[in-house]
């Protein structure tokens, strides 16, 4: 019986569209199915639609294939453990463009920059895959280690352009190639003094490097694959993976992996 009710459910879920005459066919996919699978767990195939995860002696692998399923990323297993995780993002947009001497004067002051620490030959923008952050250019490595913050001066700047944060960053790396930029974010009106791995804003900044032609990298047919570094400066390097498909000069889409580090454990009892 709890076979027949699950494939009930998905059988008219997917046939729901077709006309009165194939009726028929949802009943065999029905017995089909019910023969094939007598053994089926209604609660484990109702637990999504039910907005809970429902995991009864599944093994990792099992686990992680279906959350990457729900949630549209991919998992890399290596030795039966999950060594990186790749995320397709939203649409890439370039919201805002901050072009006045005195907007991106605030920045710089906010940064606690001078003017000829900026990249003059990159625009400071609002850009996003679905959450805003305010790009901002630096010229050198050095240049973005001299960063301190002035919280409330560099709030009001990126607040005020509709970002929810600035990610600084610099065309030199540490690592050199396939890395094509070195970052720093900072959010001080949400209590982020620094973060050390910031997926939203990098995939922001990996379809702002695409658009402006700033990468250093050989491209294969509008596919380019590169990494964006973060987090050294506070002690806590991370590596950012980055994939962004386009054509005609346009960004189709935006893709950001990385990897994971342990730094806790526990186990939760019920």
């Amino acid at each position: 019986m709890a076979s027949a009710l699950t494939h009930a459910f998905a059988a008219v879920a997917l046939t729901k569209t077709l006309s009165h005459r194939k009726r028929d066919w949802r009943f065999w996919t029905l017995a089909v199915a019910s023969s094939i699978l007598p053994d089926a767990d209604v609660e484990e195939t109702m637990a999504w639609k039910n907005g809970r995860f429902r995991f009864k002696g599944a093994s990792m692998e099992t686990i992680m294939a279906q959350l990457a399923r729900w949630y549209d990323v991919d998992i890399v297993f290596e030795g039966g453990t999950p060594s990186r995780v790749i995320m397709t993002q939203g649409r890439f947009e370039i919201r805002k463009k901050l072009e006045t001497s005195r907007e991106q004067q605030q920045v710089i002051e906010g940064l606690g920059l001078r003017r000829e620490d900026l990249d003059d030959s990159l625009p400071m923008e609002v850009v996003s895959t679905g959450i805003s952050s305010l790009a901002v250019p630096i010229k050198s490595l050095e240049a973005l280690g001299r960063c301190r913050v002035n919280a409330s001066l560099l709030s009001d700047a990126y607040l005020s352009a509709g970002a929810i944060g600035v990610f600084a960053f610099t065309r030199e790396t540490r690592t050199g190639p396939p890395a094509q930029a070195h970052a720093r974010f900072f959010a001080p009106d949400d209590g982020i003094g620094e973060d050390p791995a910031t997926g939203s804003a990098s995939g922001a900044l990996a379809g702002y490097l695409v658009t402006h032609e700033a990468l250093s990298l050989a491209v294969k047919g509008g596919d380019y694959s590169f990494m964006i570094e973060q987090g050294d400066f506070m002690g806590r390097p991370s590596r950012i993976f980055a994939e962004v498909k386009s054509s005609a000069g346009q960004v189709e889409r935006v893709r950001i992996g990385g990897s994971s580090v342990v730094v806790a454990h526990g186990q939760l009892i019920f």
